[in-house]
């Protein structure tokens, strides 16, 4: 009993591992693959989209990388943004392909990178999609269509007129204040303090800012006219004074605060929301993409920008206050 055990033991085997032998290409068949960024702005004089393509072969990956013949497709695509208006097709804007040669360097080649450009305007009363034909393989890649975010009205409320305090406290916090635009989805909101500061051995005055960021707010639907209120007050200095640093050799004098919404559209909203930093043991995240036949973002974004004069008594606080005073600043 034990021999024959024994015996079909070895036969199970040999035809376990002649069954399991296959002889294969890692490398076939290789399928096109597009990726696709574009992100529209209807207040930029110049409008770009990235499309590169994956690549496989074989040898060194790292060499592949480093030529641009890998991963771009140059002048091989046509590239146009379709608009609509209630639905008909009033507009076909097309893309032409320029070389920037301000590419950081990296895993992949630089400092030269195509992109698709287009100064044409955009109405942002209209929907757009990227439309993408290959004149190699035939491929057409398209995108979702997207409204554009609703800029026309779109202001700050509060804070009034051109002079903003920073030296209120808790119940009489200043507040900032704005309505949301129609198809505005995240709101990610800066202030920007620009000041001047002078070397007093060579009365050479450079112009500097540096920035507080108060954080994102997301607004409940795209419908727009949702208000979003933030509160802000003495924070400031606190923020001013971890972020300038202190030096004798130098005089600063205040110049302006310059608040900064940006502003996401929805699909750009939700690709953050996936790409962003996880704090959960399951590291594994969906795939977001509104590319056809493709893969990458299609979406919109939007920043409205005001600029104020700090008040006297913020001018007071900035000078001779308890978290700035050693800053160097002057009236």
């Amino acid at each position: 009993m034990k021999i024959r055990i024994t015996i079909i033991f070895f036969v199970f085997t040999a035809i376990l591992f002649h069954a399991c032998k296959t002889d294969f290409d890692i490398n076939a068949p290789w399928k096109e693959s597009t990726i696709v960024y574009g992100i529209l702005n209807q207040n930029d004089s110049i409008h770009y989209l990235k499309i590169n393509k994956a690549f496989l072969g074989e040898g060194d990956a790292m060499m592949m990388a480093q030529n641009p013949d890998s991963s771009t497709y140059g002048n091989n695509i046509d590239v146009s943004l379709y608009a609509y208006n209630t639905g008909n097709l009033v507009d076909i804007i097309p893309l032409d392909t320029v070389t920037v040669y301000n590419k950081d360097s990296g895993i992949f080649s630089y400092p030269k990178q195509i992109l698709y450009k287009t100064t044409r305007s955009l109405n942002e009363g209209f929907l757009y999609k990227i439309y993408i034909h290959n004149k190699i393989s035939g491929k057409i890649i398209t995108s979702d269509s997207i409204y554009l975010v609703q800029g026309t009205g779109f202001k700050l409320e509060k804070p009034f007129g051109s002079f903003m305090d920073f030296t209120s406290k808790p119940p009489y916090e200043s507040k900032l204040l704005f309505k949301t635009p129609k198809y505005g989805k995240r709101f990610q909101i800066i202030f920007r303090f620009h000041y001047f500061e002078t070397d007093i051995n060579t009365s050479v005055t450079e112009s500097k800012y540096t920035d507080w960021n108060l954080g994102e707010k997301k607004s409940s639907s795209l419908a727009g006219n949702e208000s979003i209120e933030i509160n802000y007050g003495e924070q400031f200095f606190n923020v001013l004074k971890g972020s300038i640093r202190q030096n004798s050799s130098v005089r600063r004098a205040s110049d302006h605060v310059e608040v900064i919404v940006y502003v996401a559209g929805d699909d750009l909203s939700i690709y953050m929301d996936v790409n962003s930093p996880s704090s959960s043991i399951v590291q594994e995240r969906p795939e977001y993409s509104n590319i056809i036949n493709g893969i990458g973002i299609f979406s919109c974004r939007y920043d409205l920008r005001k600029k104020f004069v700090l008040s006297t008594k913020s001018l007071d606080s900035l000078s001779y206050g308890r978290f700035t005073s050693d800053l160097g600043f002057v009236r």
